[in-house]
Order: structure tokens, then sequence, then C-alpha cells
């Protein structure tokens, strides 16, 4: 069984997973974006973090040696529920597209990766240069991952199944 909150829509890999997949991420972005840019504060944090879905991190972003305030870090903890409930809303329509569960496998890891990193950036253990560098590695190796299963020849077994 699949933790639901692997990255979806309001998570940049997963644009890449595949037609059905990505039908599914487009569907929902603009409900997240809507959503992450009612969040108090969410202003203070654009020029530190990617909060606009279909944006990328600056090089100021990923050699920002500030760390956020207390204002930043509520912003943050609210910022990163947003994101949990987004890619919970996500992979439940992956699900039912029947997107496979080695993608579903890979989404679930990269989500919780960030999550964690979210959690730490809003508890001030980190940097938002560090965090950014982290978030990039994570989404870095995600599309990898998703690459390699998508290379993987479909078994006639499982196209069967289909």
């Amino acid at each position: 069984m699949h933790r639901l909150h692997p990255n979806g829509a309001c998570w940049g890999p997963m644009a890449s997973a595949s037609v059905g997949p990505r039908q599914a991420v487009v569907s929902g972005e603009a409900q997240c974006q809507n959503e992450i840019d009612t969040i108090p504060g969410i202003a203070s944090l654009r020029p530190h973090l990617q909060t606009d879905l279909k944006g990328s991190r600056t090089p100021v972003m990923l050699q920002d040696r500030a760390r956020p305030d207390k204002a930043q870090r509520a912003a943050i903890t609210r910022f990163d529920q947003v994101k949990v409930m987004c890619q919970r809303r996500t992979v439940a329509q992956l699900v039912q597209r029947g997107t496979s569960p080695a993608l579903l496998d890979i989404l679930d890891g990269a989500a919780t990766a960030g999550h964690a990193a979210r959690l730490q950036l809003a508890r001030g253990e980190m940097t938002f240069g560090e965090f950014n560098q982290r978030a990039e590695a994570i989404d870095a190796n995600t599309r990898a991952a998703v690459e390699r299963v998508q290379r993987q020849p479909t078994s006639p077994a499982s196209a069967n199944a289909r």
C-alpha cells in the first residue's frame, strides 16, 4: 500500500512521468497554486523558495545563506501542509489512472524526502540555500528514477493485464 503523499501536482519531477499521469498533474496544478498563493506570508518566501509550480530555483536561491525567521517558518509549515494535501489528491488521480506501482513508489519516496526537508527548513535547521540544493537533488534523482522505470520493457503478462 502506498502512503498518500508522493509528489504529484505541486511537484516538478512528475511532469515527465507519462502522458496519463501528466494529465492528472495538470488538472490539479491550478487548484494547488491557488492554495499556495493564499498562504499567509507566502510573499516573504518567494525570494528564497520556488513557490510557483511552473517556476524554477534561481542561482541566488541555491546560494541563499539566510535562515527563515519566525514568520517565514510558520509560512513554510503551512506551505508544506498544502503541498502534502495536493500530493495526496494527485496520487489518488494517478492510482485511478493505473499508474504503475514502481512509479508510485518513486514518487512516494521523493515526496517523503521533500516533506522532511521542508520540515527541517521550517524548524530553522538549514538555510534556504541548503534546502534548495536538497530539493534540486531530490528532483534530479526522481527524474532519473522515473526515466529508468519508463525505459524498462513492459512484460507481456503486465501488458495483457491492462
